[in-house]
């Protein structure tokens, strides 16, 4: 009889997915500007700037004709031409506004860069006229520009408010949001900025009038130029220097760095696969200070991978570095990461298959609604299908619906919020999940959901890599990786790991190469956390560096061998295990060392084996099917029984 896995599901749950909305395939594009986008802008900017021009022209004739020639009946026909063109640079800036609308940064940097490139061409038409005309332009713009440079070599941010120390305890408490807000903040540009740039269009309005009445003193120019003189100094010098604003100050001291990423070349990778590869992916500061260092990881497709370790050891950078390196301001992030053997940090404006889906400690909800921040402003057919996944994370119908219609999803309670970004990400249905603590705010009915909703998309192919400290999300990992002062020291299947760690014992895996003492010795130093255990540190440390030379002394520096540490304690004594791939240790090596050790001499120093000896109350080596192991049993003292002895007066006595 042929066995169905329908047959296994509960029938509940079966009897759901017959009502549930057809799945819908999903297309993404990457953010990007639209195509054309700087020369609309320029065509906008530069009709703007020839109905400026046409305006200026009125307002010399209107000198000339009327206060000049007193011809008063063309005051209104002059006006009224001045006023269409005043309406016309309106109606053009309302176009732009809606050619590229979403995009407003985009559009006020390029209408500034445009207008800001036309001082050349004026420039160039005023000298034809006469070499002095444009004398307010090079002197505004120039001394402006040299201001702006100074301020930009001062680097100097201010913060929009300022508290003193007595209000710093009402902020602290919680008492006053918006002045953290403001007193975190730092203003866009220097506080001389503006300052500098009304200065410099004044300057050039009193070059271009000191020029213009020298030229209409010589009958070069009628009278009404000087008005159209200062009116165009003052208006290209402004824009000018606002653009340099932007490039010199905003975006150099108030805009956090951008990340810099350095992807390591595709043919380097080793044994390429598919799922998820990582390869050497390194996340370090400016100053060389690292959070990651080097860490590996394969994920394949339908496996569920979970990262545990102490809070601080870099989990949740390790996902955000996958999910969007260029994000993390201010680091820099090495390595390569390849999903199905393709650039996994590779950014289109093309459609394509969504590939993975990150989900934060904190939800990412924008300001909008539920409904649009479940189905992502998708049609009506995913939000249908969104709304039935929800209901199987929060099991109450009206409930999804207040959510759906909350007119801003950010301020829902923080269980709603969670279970809205999770349905979310699998209603989009991507290769991976990147979950970092996803279990966050749910109770224990929505974390049994989400461990179902995980059943299901691992049956489909689908791949989960999982930050959490819940035991039962951690029960679905397949393996387990630890992260320990950003390197992983310890990964392999999960039941073999939760096994090793519920018999007390740790394990450290890393490179076969002296370079893994920067690991091995902080690995080794954490499991003595107390008080007055330096001794102890010191001790199994000097062991464990010990070990790992003599191990390196006949590895290939080229090969990718690992060594691995096991430790556990006992009382008064710890037992630390080195497994490497080495033939075992004969018994004469044994013998000679185990002299050694014993007559304390300087040559006993030399010899490795006998040094660790020193060290140990016992110590043994045996062979394996892969290699040897080498057993070290050290004496160890208990920091809290020296203290209730004499007062505490005597330290530790180690040999």
């Amino acid at each position: 009889m042929l066995h169905s896995r329908e047959l296994d599901m509960p029938t509940d749950e079966f009897a759901s997915d017959q009502d549930s909305p057809p799945e819908t395939t999903i297309e993404m594009t990457d953010r990007a500007s639209p195509r054309g986008a700087l020369v609309l802008g320029g065509i906008f900017t530069l009709g703007s700037a020839t109905c400026l021009t046409a305006v200026i022209v009125v307002l010399v004739l209107l000198l000339d004709l009327v206060a000049g020639g007193g011809e008063t009946n063309m005051v209104p026909p002059m006006f009224g031409i001045g006023a269409i063109f005043i309406f016309g640079m309106l109606a053009l800036d309302f176009t732009h506004s809606r050619a590229l609308a979403g995009f407003r940064r985009l559009r006020e940097e390029n209408r500034m860069r445009m207008q800001a490139l036309l001082a050349l061409p004026v420039f160039l038409v005023l000298s034809v006229i006469h070499p002095l005309a444009g004398l307010g332009l090079p002197l505004g713009i120039g001394t402006g520009a040299l201001a702006l440079w100074g301020l930009s070599r001062l680097g100097t941010v201010e913060n929009p408010w300022g508290f003193v120390p007595a209000e710093a305890m009402s902020i602290l408490a919680g008492r006053d949001t918006t002045g953290l807000d403001l007193a975190s903040a730092t203003e866009s540009n220097h506080a001389l900025a503006a300052p500098v740039r009304q200065g410099g269009s004044w300057l050039a309005v009193l070059g271009a009038v000191a020029s213009g009445s020298y030229l209409v003193a010589g009958d070069v120019l009628v009278p009404g130029a000087i008005l159209a003189l200062a009116l165009w100094s003052y208006w290209i010098t402004d824009r000018t220097l606002a653009y340099l604003t932007i490039s010199a100050l905003r975006h150099q001291h108030n805009q956090p760095p951008g990340a810099v990423v350095r992807r390591l070349e595709t043919e380097i990778m080793e044994d390429p696969r598919d799922g998820l590869v990582v390869q050497d992916l390194t996340v370090r500061s400016t100053e060389g200070t690292p959070y990651l260092n080097a860490v590996s990881m394969q994920v394949d497709p339908g496996e569920v991978v979970g990262i545990i370790g102490e809070s601080g050891t870099g989990k949740s950078l390790f996902l955000r570095a996958l999910a969007d390196p260029f994000s993390l301001a201010g680091l820099e992030i090495s390595g390569a990461v390849h999903w199905d053997q393709q650039d996994f940090w590779e950014r289109r404006a093309t459609r394509q298959r969504l590939q993975a889906v990150y989900l934060p400690d904190q939800p990412l909800l924008l300001p909008t609604s539920g409904a649009n921040n479940l189905a992502c402003f998708q049609d009506t057919q995913l939000l249908d299908r969104g709304k039935w996944m929800l209901e199987q994370m929060v099991f109450a119908h009206d409930m999804v619906e207040q959510i759906c219609a909350a007119p801003d999803a950010r301020l829902l309670p923080s269980m709603q919020r969670q279970a809205l970004a999770l349905t979310r990400a699998f209603l989009l249905s991507p290769n991976i999940y990147l979950l970092d603590q996803p279990e966050r705010a749910l109770g224990d009915s929505q974390i049994a959901a989400l461990s179902r909703r995980i059943d299901r998309e691992t049956r489909l192919g689908r791949s989960v890599v999982l930050v959490s400290d819940n035991r039962t999300l951690l029960e679905k990992c397949d393996r387990l990786y630890v992260l320990q002062d950003g390197r992983f020291v310890d990964y392999g299947p999960a039941d073999e790991i939760r096994t090793r760690m519920a018999g007390g014992w740790a394990r450290f895996i890393g490179k076969r190469r002296l370079s893994s003492e920067d690991t091995l010795e902080p690995w080794i130093r954490s499991h003595f956390r107390r008080d007055g255990d330096e001794a102890n540190r010191r001790k199994v440390c000097i062991v464990a560096s010990e070990l790992l030379a003599l191990s390196c002394r006949n590895a290939d520096p080229n090969s990718t061998e690992t060594v691995q540490f096991l430790f556990k304690h006992f009382q008064g004594h710890c037992l630390l295990q080195m497994i490497d791939g080495d033939p075992p240790l004969s018994s004469g090596q044994m013998q000679i060392a185990a002299d050694l050790a014993k007559a304390k001499t300087l040559e006993a120093r030399k010899n490795i084996l006998a040094s660790i000896m020193t060290h140990c109350q016992e110590f043994d080596a045996e062979g394996h099917l892969d290699g040897r192991i080498l057993r070290a049993k050290i004496a160890t003292y208990d920091p809290r029984k020296i203290k209730a002895s004499a007062g505490g007066d005597h330290g530790p006595q180690t040999r």
